[in-house]
């Protein structure tokens, strides 16, 4: 099985349909491409506010103070939209990498009045490495991340966050409605 060509293939998929949409969006004239924009923003928005409301928690708390920042929201709606596919997913690689995402952080420092923080909801605990080196990666570190949570109980340590989270990432089904938010429920510090 080769995962590597499995998420190479998704993603050239994803940047055909991407160029396919732009293009014809470039060609109807600008009237057609502004609403075929605000449409595709719009959604990518909506997409964006239900992905961190079923989340719940921390996430939505998060999600909600940086929305005061108006350039948190457009560029969420811009990432939601997958209209600049390419662009985004490189910007988004590389705030996994460094912290710092070139296209949303001059979005939010636009507005300088405005909160400065925000993480984009769509790639919340995305693994660095396997969001640099492709699945295959994700999951051997997730493995080894996860390995350690046991034994961290057993001695006594307490369970990181990143060890939880990798745990979680393993659970089958884990990505199902409902199933992340009774995974959420169970490892509640409450």
């Amino acid at each position: 099985m080769n995962f590597g060509g499995i998420y190479l293939r998704r993603s050239a998929g994803n940047l055909a349909s991407h160029q396919r949409g732009l293009l014809r969006g470039l060609q109807e004239g600008r009237t057609q491409f502004a609403r075929m924009m605000v449409g595709m923003t719009s959604v990518g928005l909506l997409a964006a506010w239900l992905r961190a409301y079923a989340s719940r928690g921390q996430r939505y708390e998060r999600f909600k103070a940086a929305a005061e920042n108006p350039g948190y929201l457009i560029g969420e709606a811009l990432d939601g939209s997958g209209f600049f596919a390419l662009p985004i997913e490189v910007a988004a690689t590389v705030d996994t990498m460094t912290g710092v995402n070139p296209l949303k952080d001059p979005l939010m420092a636009a507005f300088a009045g405005a909160p400065q923080s925000g993480q984009g909801v769509r790639r919340i605990g995305v693994d660095p490495v396997g969001k640099l080196l492709g699945p295959t990666a994700g999951l051997i570190s997730d493995v080894s991340k996860a390995a350690g949570a046991p034994i961290g109980a057993a001695t006594g340590d307490a369970i990181t966050d990143s060890q939880a989270e990798a745990v979680k990432r393993l659970v089958p089904f884990q990505s199902y409605v409902g199933m992340r938010q009774a995974l959420d429920l169970l490892t509640t510090d409450e």
